[in-house]
């Protein structure tokens, strides 16, 4: 009788080193936690740089956190520049600033230009944040001139603590990437798996096969 040496499945290692490449793929993928949390929070200021009259005989003080040629007055204010998560695979980058009606309205009343006819009763107090970023949204209003967007928010003296909010919605550029990776594994597994199969059958039959 001759003795026969039977060939060894290759389908349970195939399987094995397709998990195990898989699960590192995921944990990888699992590990990509959002940014989350504040980056920077500082003391700033604010500048008055112009002013404008209505027709109602109201007076508008505008104050920008941007730098500017003209400036009459400055009030302080606090900014801050932080993340959130949005989701899976997006994040949202903030830019925060407070700032005071009341001081802002001080500041204004201080610096008016002479012949100006400012008082408390027809002062008004208008952030300005100047941007060429369209992507830009806020918690004010909105206009384009001249390609750049405009984000205003009109406040009185008596309004208390003023907060302009910005944000922009941002994708997680490392999880899309994790996620095209898994996606080729899978592809490359459901090929193997295929092979895998094949070979499977092949070694079920040589199994089979009387030994003579």
């Amino acid at each position: 009788m001759r003795g026969g040496k039977r060939g060894r499945c290759p389908v349970f290692g195939t399987a094995a080193a397709v998990l195990l490449l898989f699960v590192a793929v995921c944990f990888a993928f699992s590990a990509l936690a959002a940014p989350d949390g504040v980056a920077c929070a500082e003391t700033g200021e604010l500048r008055l740089y112009a002013w404008s009259e209505g027709e109602d005989g109201s007076v508008t003080a505008m104050f920008t956190p941007a730098d500017t040629e003209e400036c009459y007055a400055v009030v302080p204010c606090e900014s801050a520049t932080y993340t959130r998560a949005d989701g899976e695979f997006f994040y949202t980058s903030h830019y925060d600033v407070t700032f005071s009606a009341r001081a802002a309205a001080d500041a204004a009343l201080a610096a008016a230009p002479e012949g100006m006819s400012v008082t408390e009763d027809n002062l008004k107090i208008l952030f300005v944040y100047a941007t060429m970023y369209e992507s830009i949204s806020s918690n004010a209003q909105r206009t384009e001139s001249g390609g750049v967007w405009l984000h205003t928010l009109t406040a009185d003296p008596d309004d208390g603590d003023v907060l302009f909010a910005a944000f922009t919605r941002n994708a997680e550029s490392e999880k899309w990437y994790a996620m095209l990776t898994g996606i080729a594994v899978l592809a490359v597994a459901a090929a193997a798996a295929g092979v895998a199969a094949a070979r499977s059958v092949k070694c079920r039959k040589n199994r089979n096969r009387p030994i003579a």
